[in-house]
């Protein structure tokens, strides 16, 4: 057992859920998934499935990832950064729900009344 995050799990079994996660240090967390699906594994990292489906989580694409590395969230709160990150990509591309695999640049943002 190891402590991921605040809570105990075991890296050899992930277990299948939402979460969020981050994709590089100092970037925002994006909506993450595991799922199991007629005993085979899938990972899902906001929009887009992680390689191909596999009935051993240790080989499956992104799973390990998201179990060793994800925060545990409710359904609700992934819907809301998935939501979230469409509307940055559409409305305001410079954001960094627009870009998380681009590290947050606080220099970069424009301060709050201007």
């Amino acid at each position: 057992m190891a402590w991921v995050r605040g809570e105990q799990r075991d890296p050899d079994k992930p277990e299948p859920g939402f979460y969020a996660l981050k994709l590089v240090k100092g970037g925002p967390e994006v909506g993450a998934l595991i799922d199991k699906v007629g005993g085979f594994w899938l990972a899902k990292i906001e929009e887009d499935w992680v390689g191909e489906p596999t009935d051993d989580p240790q080989l499956a694409d992104g799973v390990q990832q998201i179990w060793l590395f994800g925060r545990r969230i409710t359904a609700q709160e992934h819907n809301f950064m998935l939501a979230r990150a469409a509307h940055a990509r559409l409305h305001d591309p410079q954001s960094p729900w627009a870009n998380p695999r681009k590290p947050l640049d606080l220099k970069s943002i424009p301060p709050i009344g201007d």
